[in-house]
């Protein structure tokens, strides 16, 4: 599945159109005076992914070069909007990466036992009511 990083946050990228921009209603909001209410638009299609400008003011940039037409996106791309930076990523699927961390975090049944037996469930009384 294809991303967008903006500093700590990531988005997915779905089959379609993720828009960009200021405005609230955009997929990926950006905090940026400098961004228009609906900036740019992504989309993808199967594996090709493709940047529009949304006739914006100050312009979508891609590897630093402003972009005047539909564009085609790379793993790796930087992004350039309002003076924020986004960068195009793969990763495997959410469900695929939460079975192999489940896998590694599995604990065993003897040890499971073990630590539930240790503990005491009886109630203990501290100080009067």
């Amino acid at each position: 599945m294809k991303w967008l990083r903006l500093e700590s946050q990531r988005y997915p990228l779905r089959q379609g159109e993720t828009t960009i921009g200021r405005s609230p209603y955009c997929s990926v909001q950006l905090m940026s005076l400098q961004a228009s209410r609906e900036h740019a638009a992504i989309s993808v299609s199967g594996d090709i992914t493709t940047l529009t400008d949304l006739a914006s003011r100050n312009g979508t940039f891609v590897n630093g070069r402003r972009i005047t037409s539909p564009t085609r996106l790379f793993i790796g791309d930087k992004i350039a909007i309002g003076g924020l930076e986004l960068v195009l990523f793969e990763s495997a699927t959410i469900p695929d990466a939460a079975a192999s961390t489940q896998d590694n975090l599995a604990i065993p049944a003897a040890v499971l036992e073990t630590t539930l037996a240790a503990v005491d469930p009886s109630p203990r009384r501290v100080g009067k009511l």
